[in-house]
């Protein structure tokens, strides 16, 4: 067999594999990183984020590295009806469609943390020059708290500061 043969053999296989990858994370409808660190999920909700992962008991804070996933947290405002009129003919009780907004998005843990786990959390992604606040989870009888981590404008750009901030901490704060 000639070597570019072999070479278009090998080309269209890893466009297979990689066509295969996509289609099953189309399908799936969680679109996660195919390249990288597995716990680095990609959430691109347009309607409400869901919270697909159960809630889970709190872990030692230096863990965290590999808490951090990336998610959407859109805004969502109501569209009254609305009535237009023009000339003789009328249309009513149709909506107005919502405007074409982009929705940010924010680093989440995957983890529940304690009041106290989350404000010394929350404290270490300042140092590293984030900035990050707590949302209270109901777990049980007990109120847990989720850190989320700056806005981002896009999923490249979030993606990347996961990215950047896993291997910041883990060289400030988990160094052998």
């Amino acid at each position: 067999m000639k070597r570019s043969t072999v070479l278009r053999l090998r080309v269209t296989q890893f466009a297979g594999i990689v066509a295969i990858l996509a289609s099953i994370t189309w399908l799936t409808d969680r679109p996660r990183r195919l390249v990288g660190h597995p716990e680095t999920i990609l959430r691109a909700a347009v309607g409400p984020a869901r919270d697909t992962a159960a809630p889970q008991r709190p872990t030692p804070i230096d863990a965290v590295s590999s808490g951090i996933g990336t998610s959407v947290q859109p805004v969502e405002a109501p569209y009254p009806s609305t009535h237009y009129s023009t000339g003789d003919r009328s249309v009513r009780g149709q909506t107005t469609k919502p405007p074409k907004k982009r929705t940010p998005y924010h680093l989440q843990s995957n983890r529940l943390y304690t009041m106290e786990q989350a404000k010394s959390l929350i404290e270490r992604f300042r140092t590293l020059g984030y900035t990050a606040h707590q949302t209270p989870v109901q777990s049980g009888d007990e109120t847990m708290y989720r850190i989320e981590v700056g806005t981002f404008k896009n999923v490249r750009e979030a993606d990347d500061a996961a990215d950047d901030l896993e291997s910041r901490y883990n060289s400030a704060f988990n160094s052998p």
